[in-house]
């Protein structure tokens, strides 16, 4: 009979253990995110970290891309603005791991768009990664000229997807760049960094102006 009880007993303890395992384990998987992701789904975690934190962001080829596409192909607001603050932060989706930063610019002069002038705006660009040559070289201070895409409420157009695990990215961010590449222009001590190999026909820059007059030449007007 004793025998019976300690067997028993034995099974009930090691049924209490793997409920402790496993939800110990959920938690870890599901640590609570720094913002609320209302339209988001699934396991998904974003949190902000320090920059010794950053790890390697996701990186992709590339598509290749004219000039002409570049300004008039992809809707997309233009603005020139000053970098007020930088944070970077883990995305979690799935078993998917990101790193990213939210760029807060305020608005000097808007090129095209419906952003306001003076208007403080959010931007999630790449950062670390094969995708970020450019938009990892921002820092606070900088002025620069953005090319955000507004991202939908919805998120059937951009977001954050493994398995049935989805961010939908308007939850930490209202804009984001396509890349950290093609899509904006810094100016840095009287020199303008930006990607100089798709544009090659943009020379002798020192000033955001000029910049800024090159891609008013470059839209479309139709």
């Amino acid at each position: 009979m004793f025998k019976v009880l300690n067997k028993k007993i034995i099974a009930v303890i090691i049924i209490i253990i793997c409920i402790f395992l496993i939800g110990g384990i959920y938690l870890l998987n599901n640590k609570k995110s720094d913002y609320k992701l209302k339209r988001s789904t699934g396991r998904v975690r974003v949190t902000s970290i320090k920059d010794n934190e950053i790890g390697r962001g996701m990186s992709y080829d590339l598509q290749a891309v004219s000039i002409y596409e570049i300004f008039n192909d992809y809707d997309t607001d233009i603005v020139r603005g000053k970098v007020k603050s930088i944070e970077p932060i883990r995305i979690k989706v799935g078993e998917k791991e990101d790193y990213r930063a939210i760029v807060t610019v305020t608005v000097d002069d808007v090129i095209r768009g419906e952003i306001k002038k003076n208007e403080m705006i959010s931007i999630l660009v790449p950062i670390n990664s094969t995708i970020a040559t450019i938009s990892s070289k921002l820092q606070v201070g900088d002025e620069g000229i953005f090319m955000p895409v507004k991202y939908d409420d919805k998120g059937e157009k951009y977001f954050v997807q493994s398995g049935s695990d989805k961010l939908v990215l308007k939850d930490i961010s209202d804009y984001g760049l396509l890349n950290g590449v093609y899509w904006l222009f810094i100016e840095k001590n009287r020199k303008v960094v930006f990607e100089e190999g798709i544009y090659n026909n943009l020379t002798d820059v020192k000033d955001l102006y000029k910049v800024s007059n090159y891609i008013k030449e470059q839209l479309d007007d139709r």
